[in-house]
């Protein structure tokens, strides 16, 4: 799967849904490389998947910072 644009909290939840419908976390990627911008919605998305077992892939530097200082 792919995000571009704005991950805001309703793209987030259109997010949550397509998630669970592609089947088991721990098989799904999602690649972040169009993601331009993101609020705090959409980075709690992220990370409740990437803790159900989906890996995150090709984050901007902005994004990859942003999830990390989450789980600091």
């Amino acid at each position: 799967m792919r995000v571009d644009g704005r991950l805001d909290a309703s793209a987030a939840a259109e997010l949550n849904l397509f998630a669970a419908a592609c089947g088991p976390p721990g098989q799904l990627t999602i690649r972040l490389a169009g993601l331009t911008s993101i609020d705090e919605a959409g980075r709690r998305a992220l990370l409740r998947l990437r803790e159900a077992g989906c890996r995150l892939i090709d984050g901007s530097l902005y994004v990859s910072r942003l999830l990390e200082e989450t789980t600091r």
